[in-house]
C-alpha cells in the first residue's frame, strides 16, 4: 500500500491517488457476529403507494424513514413504522420548481428540512419534511455527491474542475481533496474517484465504491485518517476507465471490483459499510462495522437474505432493499 518516497514528500500513495501521511493499518480477518433477524414489516405497507426502482435508504434522529426512488427520481418519507407520509420532486425537465431529473444524493438536516441533489439539471432542492418546497441552489459546477450538517456547512464532491472534494460554509471555501492529489493528475472512474458521503457531527467520512478506503476529514480540510477497509489485500488492482465508442461521441465507464455500495450510515460511534462480494467469504454481500473516531474495523453482519441488495442499519434494524419493496428486519 506505501511507496518510497522523497524526504520531503509526506504524502503516501495508494493506487493512483495521493494520502496525507497516516498510520500503519492494523487489519484482521472478518469476524462475523452470530446474529439472527426477525422479519417486521415491508415498505410499502400498502398498495396505495408503489415503489418502481427503491435504491437507498436514509433516516432523520426520530426514526423517519427516506427512501429513493431512481425509477421516478423522487424521495418518499415513512414512518418508523413504514406508513407513507409524504413524496419529494416534481416531474419536469429540472428547470421549473421542485423538478427532480436525476438524485446524485440525500440528507436529512436536523428534523425539519430535507435536500435532494439533482446532478442532471446542477441544483440541490430543499424541502420541510412535511413536503413544502423551501429554496433551490444552482450549482455552475456539476456536484456529483453532497451532504449538508446541521450547522450548515456542505461538503460537495465534483466530477470534473481542479477540485475534488471541498468544503463550504458562509462564503468560506476548504478544498479537502484536488485534482493534485492523483498521481499525475489523471483521471480515476471518469473524473474523480467515486464514492458517498456520510457526516458525523461536523466532520466528513469518505467512502469510496472502487477503493477498500474510507477518509475521515475536519472541516478545514484537515485529514483525520485514512484507513484500508477491511477488504483490502496485497492484490489490491487500481480501477481504469474503458474509452468506448457510442455513435459519433466518446463514453467512458469504470473498470474494476466494486468493494462498496452508496448506503451508508453511523450509529452510536459506529460505522457501517456494506461491502460487496466481502473478501475471504463466499457471500455476495455484508455489513462493515468500523470505530467512527478512530477508523477501526470491529465486526461484520451477514445480510438476513444474501444478495446484491442496497442495505442499510440503523435504531437495531437492517433495511435492505429487494426489487422494488424496502424489507425492515429487527438484529437480534
Amino acid at each position: 500500500m506505501t511507496s518510497c518516497r522523497p524526504e520531503d514528500d509526506t504524502r503516501i500513495r495508494f493506487g493512483r491517488l495521493y494520502l496525507d501521511s497516516f498510520p500503519e493499518q492494523n487489519l484482521q480477518d472478518r469476524k462475523f457476529h452470530n446474529v439472527s433477524y426477525e422479519k417486521l414489516f415491508t415498505i410499502p405497507t400498502t398498495t396505495d403507494v408503489f415503489l418502481y426502482n427503491p435504491v437507498a435508504v436514509f433516516f432523520d434522529n426520530k426514526g423517519y424513514i427516506y427512501v429513493i426512488d431512481d425509477g421516478v427520481r423522487k424521495a418518499l418519507r415513512f414512518s418508523p413504522t413504514g406508513e407513507y407520509l409524504t413524496t419529494y420532486g416534481e416531474d419536469g425537465d429540472g428547470k421549473g420548481p421542485g423538478e427532480i431529473v436525476g438524485i446524485g444524493d440525500f440528507g436529512v438536516v436536523g428534523d425539519s428540512m430535507v435536500y435532494i441533489l439533482d446532478n442532471v439539471s446542477y441544483k440541490v432542492v430543499f424541502y420541510s419534511v412535511d413536503g413544502i418546497l423551501l429554496k433551490e441552489e444552482p450549482w455552475d459546477v456539476p456536484p456529483r455527491r453532497y451532504q449538508q450538517t446541521i450547522a450548515g456547512r456542505q461538503y460537495v464532491n465534483y466530477t470534473y474542475g481542479p477540485t475534488v472534494l471541498e468544503s463550504r460554509l458562509d462564503g468560506e471555501v476548504n478544498s479537502l481533496f484536488s485534482r493534485s492529489d492523483l498521481v499525475n493528475g489523471e483521471n480515476v472512474e471518469m473524473g474523480g474517484p467515486d464514492g458517498f458521503l456520510i457526516t458525523s457531527s461536523e466532520n466528513l467520512l469518505w467512502i469510496f465504491n472502487r477503493h477498500p478506503l474510507l477518509l475521515q476529514y475536519r472541516s478545514d480540510g484537515t485529514l483525520v485518517y485514512a484507513r484500508t477497509t477491511v477488504d483490502y489485500r496485497d492484490d489490491f488492482k487500481e480501477p481504469g476507465v474503458e474509452k468506448l465508442a457510442m455513435g459519433a461521441r466518446q463514453a467512458f465507464r469504470p473498470v474494476g471490483r466494486l468493494y462498496h455500495v452508496r448506503s451508508g450510515s453511523i450509529e452510536q460511534n459506529e460505522l457501517f459499510i456494506q461491502s460487496i462480494n466481502p473478501s475471504g467469504t463466499k457471500l455476495l454481500s455484508a455489513i462493515d462495522v468500523y470505530d467512527v473516531i478512530s477508523g477501526d474495523y470491529k465486526y461484520s453482519l451477514p445480510l438476513p437474505e444474501d444478495g446484491p441488495y442496497s442495505t442499510t442499519v440503523q435504531n437495531g434494524k437492517m433495511y435492505l432493499v429487494k426489487d422494488s419493496t424496502v424489507v425492515v428486519w429487527k438484529i437480534n
